[in-house]
């Protein structure tokens, strides 16, 4: 499941509360660093992801299990 480079994602604001997407965007993996330090803590991951979002444009930063919850509950999709 670990995401690679110039992977496609969509996110969904809440795909639950919010079925029609409006809040949604669109997003690019841009970097992936292996053996990531978690930024809000000193827990160590097996990666950390940086994603580069349409809106904004900004970009976001995601250690393994965020990034992993994420993909679980389809608030990132993966576009094929």
């Amino acid at each position: 499941m670990m995401p690679k480079v110039g992977q496609l994602l969509r996110w969904y604001d809440n795909p639950v509360l919010n079925p029609e997407g409006e809040h949604c965007d669109i997003g690019i993996v841009k970097e992936v660093q292996i053996d990531g330090e978690s930024f809000f803590d000193n827990d160590e991951y097996a990666y950390v992801v940086i994603i580069d979002w349409c809106k904004g444009p900004h970009h976001s930063e995601h250690d393994q299990h965020e990034y992993e919850e994420s993909i679980q509950t389809n608030e990132i999709v993966v576009v094929e």
